[in-house]
């Protein structure tokens, strides 16, 4: 591994640090503030303004069709997606238009029976329902047969959403779009997720009818209330966080830490063993996201969403339990898809291979992108992990052939999908479809070209990288001196706003080992005791087994951590990596 320090972007130095500081900002914080491009003392301090929600393409004409539809007393049905995104922006957009006096329900595809989005077999699914109008959240951009099949159907649809479009198709036919990264958007919103959108929309259809006179602000839902809510979708969908995204971050945060937050995000706190009056967004990516994902993975996220949507504790905490529940289910799934992959890896591939390419008969397609994750992160190399897939068509029938669903995770230096399309552009027939980016994507393949799609993986791979091995390095903020490795310090970090793009800062120093053990099921986690300077650390490096000596000298890789047992707050390092694993 090679340990990169940091340096200031262009337009950046040491003295915008001193003024970060100077505008009260702890200095550590200042420094890693400034590392990640902030300079602006208004902006480090959170006193800027957000971009004007009318300013997304399609907002007018979106919001001008909600207004009939309430005012007709129209029934709308959201349609979400199956994850994190999906669930709050499905909550933030049921809370919002309900307390705007909206007819509204929703309904999630089932990822098992639906696929993804707004499809044909999700509508039939509906119609019990008798809606008037679809509201997509977290979809429908690439949703065309579903719109076209929902217009046959009488049933007008409203999208919004924030991925991609087809590149070679127009947008689907719907009444009204809001996407920010659709062609002809200069909102400047294009990482917003999900629930980012739906709120901007809610936010935009309160400020319409109030300016009308149709409610009043008293009468209307008090936005405030749902930034908890799109907090942890933001840092969930891990979306980039640009200033925009992140203010709406801290304000979510502020009301978790504050004490008035929404009753689900309260009792998914209190479920993970996580006080909220020191909230960070990195609970909402490792603690509350996974037990929500959990419901879209394996069941039905409809427990999510009701849960976050409850206005009563209790059954916001009992809700919560069943996530929690549905958590450990995965769990166990995910360590025997592990146990599984890795003596599949031990027996079938070689160790130099540049990739890893693994497919199981018994497989839980919910669980694969998680243990490609898992797999990647342990062997550096690019991960594709299989699972059996049910083939349908538009209306949800089983068709043939067998086909297998991937999902795969690159590492730095590969873009994971072009690799899988210089596959496609030699074997399309092979490909059922594909898709995604750099560090991500998902493909699905006929069952009995595994083979073939793994070798020409593999020489696509070795292809782009003409053969060269992938070298694993990592960025670090600093070598902290022991004066700042406290817990003062790690509080002042965790009231900043970390994550995709804007990553939790990362320090670098060596240490000599005092004690060593494993710890967890199977005892594939490891706890240290490290000294440095005179002063001993206790540390944790989880999914590492790999024991130094008492005595040896190492250099450790970490994050600052609040262990808190039996209300006694102690400093711990949360290692990523360590010098004696190159």
């Amino acid at each position: 591994m090679k340990i990169i320090e940091k340096k200031y972007p262009n337009g950046i130095s040491e003295n915008d640090v001193l003024k970060l500081i100077d505008a009260g900002k702890n200095p550590w914080v200042s420094n890693s503030l400034a590392l990640r491009g902030v300079k602006d003392p208004a902006e480090s301090m959170w006193k800027y303004q957000l971009v004007n929600f009318f300013e997304l393409k399609g907002m007018k004409e979106l919001v001008e069709n909600l207004i009939v539809a309430i005012q007709k007393k129209e029934k709308i049905v959201i349609v979400a997606d199956y994850d994190c995104d999906g669930a709050t922006a499905c909550a933030i957009g049921m809370l919002g238009l309900k307390g705007l006096g909206a007819n509204i329900d929703f309904i999630v595809p089932n990822r098992f029976k639906h696929g993804y989005g707004l499809t044909p077999s999700v509508i039939e699914d509906l119609m019990y329902k008798e809606p008037k109008w679809i509201l997509t959240v977290d979809n429908g951009i690439a949703s065309h047969e579903g719109v076209e099949y929902a217009n046959k159907k009488g049933i007008k649809v409203l999208v919004t959403d924030h991925h991609l479009p087809a590149k070679d198709k127009e947008n689907p036919p719907a009444v009204a779009i809001v996407n920010p990264n659709q062609a002809g958007d200069e909102s400047g919103l294009n990482n917003m997720a999900g629930c980012g959108v739906i709120f901007y929309t809610v936010c935009a259809l309160r400020s319409e009818m109030i300016k009308r006179g149709i409610i009043t602000k008293e009468e209307a839902i008090n936005i405030v209330e749902l930034l908890d809510i799109v907090a942890l979708g933001t840092v969930a969908d891990v979306v980039i966080l640009d200033k925009n995204n992140r203010w709406l971050v801290k304000k979510g945060l502020d009301r978790i830490r504050a004490g008035v937050a929404n009753p689900g995000i309260n009792a998914l706190f209190e479920i993970a063993g996580k006080d909220t009056r020191f909230a960070s967004s990195i609970d909402f990516g490792f603690a509350l996201g996974p037990r929500l994902n959990a419901a879209g993975r394996l069941e039905d996220m409809t427990i999510g969403i009701r849960c976050l949507m409850s206005s009563d504790y209790e059954e916001a905490k009992n809700l919560g339990l069943q996530l929690n529940e549905l958590n450990q289910k995965r769990k166990e799934i995910e360590n025997e898809m592990k146990d599984y992959a890795q003596h599949f890896m031990d027996e079938t591939i070689p160790e130099n291979a540049m990739t890893r390419v693994i497919f199981g008969e018994d497989f839980h397609e919910g669980v694969i992108g998680i243990v490609a994750g898992r797999i990647k992160e342990k062997n550096d190399v690019p991960t594709i992990v299989f699972a059996p897939a049910e083939h349908k068509n538009e209306l949800g029938e089983d068709i043939e052939p067998k086909l297998i669903k991937g999902s795969g995770r690159s590492v730095p230096g590969l873009h994971l999908r072009d690799a899988i399309d210089v596959v496609y552009k030699k074997y399309p027939k092979i490909f059922k479809g594909f898709g995604g980016h750099a560090m991500a994507a998902g493909v699905t393949i006929l069952k009995d070209e595994l083979e073939l799609f793994s070798r020409e993986f593999e020489s696509a791979v070795n292809q782009i990288m003409n053969g060269k091995k992938f070298q694993k390095s990592l960025e670090v903020d600093a070598i902290l001196p022991v004066s700042a490795m406290t817990i003062e310090t790690t509080r002042e970090l965790e009231k900043e706003v970390w994550g995709q793009g804007f990553n939790d800062p990362i320090w670098y120093g060596m240490f000599t080992v005092e004690s060593a053990s494993l710890m967890g099921v199977g005892e594939q986690h490891l706890r240290l005791s490290v000294s440095k300077d005179g002063k001993v650390f206790n540390a944790v490096h989880f999914f590492n087994n790999k024991q130094p000596k008492v005595g040896d000298k190492i250099g450790i890789a970490y994050k600052l951590n609040v262990n808190v047992f039996r209300n006694v707050e102690n400093l711990q390092l949360m290692i990523v990596d360590k010098e004696e694993d190159v």
